[in-house]
This record gives C-alpha cells, structure tokens and sequence, in this order.
C-alpha cells in the first residue's frame, strides 16, 4: 500500500513538470546521478536503494517506506523495521559545491577527494543532521548520505569509511553512505557511530 503512494508521489512529480525533456535540460550537470525533478522524488528514490541493496536485508520493511509530507520537518521519509518499529530517515548528499557550479559553466573539472575530504565531508553533515528536530516519534533515526562524486568508490574507500568512528552524536541512531549505481546495485557503507 506504501508503495503504492511512493508510485503515485513519482507520477505525480512527473506529470506536473511540462516535460520530461525540459526536466533533463534543467538537471545540474556534476555529481547527477540521483537527481529528480524535485527534491523529495530525490530522497524517496535514494532512501529505497538503500532498503533494496542493505535495509530489507537487514531487518526494515521495504513495503512501509513513505515520504513525510512536510517538506521543512525532520525526517524526509518513514519506514517501518520487520517488528513494526518506527524509523526516521533523513536524507543528505556528499558532493562539493563548488564543482557544480564550475560545470555549470560548461568548466569540465571534477573534485579529487583525498581520505580525510571524505571522511570530513561525512562528519560535517551528520553534525547538521544530528541538530535536526524530530518530535520524538521514532524509535530509530536514520541519516542517508549519498554521492556520485567521481572520485568516492565504493572498493577504494569502504574500508577507510567503515573504520573511523564518528563520534559525539546525540539524535542519529544509524547511518550509512550510499553510492552511485555500480556493478548492479547500490554499494552502501555502514558508518560507526557513537554518543
């Protein structure tokens, strides 16, 4: 029944933009992978990979996952675990700025993350994630950070990602780095966290 309501939410995004042409000349050229007409056809297709590649494996309910309608609130979408707990997900993206706009501009550069960027660019969203509010409604809290970031693979830095600790986090329960379709599915890395 979820999904059927995430369905609906994509026909409808759809429908309203003029054409899906126009859409495609409008989309930023850097780091696009998992751009949408707007941002919350965005959040919902991100948050569904990652229960397709990790979350459905690992105890969340595929089916119950639903965009929150509110677009200024915490969290973006809503999904059940397989004991019927209720989860938050927010959804924010790893990619530099500054690229973006360069290739706007027809510049055709892209940003060389070293093993620090990275794992700096992860704690800095998680630190603006973890001051978001939330109503207390949720059993868990979730962060999504996804990237199409060139440079970031998943078999180069998984294993540096998944080592260091991020720590000092009050609100976020679990998070995870989603990359980019490779190899027929989205590789996700599991973020060590602690209070």
């Amino acid at each position: 029944m979820q999904n059927a309501k995430n369905i609906s939410l994509v026909y409808e995004i759809l429908d309203s933009e003029k054409t899906m042409f126009e859409w495609l000349k409008k989309m930023r050229k850097y780091a696009n992978f998992f751009e949408a007409p707007n941002k919350k056809l965005k959040e919902i297709t991100v948050s569904s990979e990652w229960l397709r590649t990790y979350g459905a494996a690992h105890g969340y309910n595929e089916e119950s996952l639903v965009a929150v309608d509110d677009q200024d609130r915490w969290p973006d979408c809503e999904v059940n675990t397989s004991t019927g707990k209720l989860c938050g997900i927010e959804v924010t993206e790893l990619v530099d700025s500054e690229c973006i706009k360069l290739n706007e501009k027809n510049n055709d550069v892209y940003r060389h993350w070293s093993n620090e960027d990275i794992i700096e660019g992860i704690e800095k969203r998680l630190r603006k994630k973890d001051t978001g509010r939330h109503g207390g409604k949720y059993q868990k809290l979730i962060v999504l950070i996804h990237t199409d970031e060139f440079e970031i693979d998943y078999e180069t830095f998984n294993k540096i990602i998944i080592e260091h600790e991020f720590s000092g986090l009050k609100n976020i329960d679990e998070a995870y780095l989603v990359y980019s379709y490779y190899h027929g599915c989205y590789p996700v890395s599991v973020l060590k966290l602690s209070k």
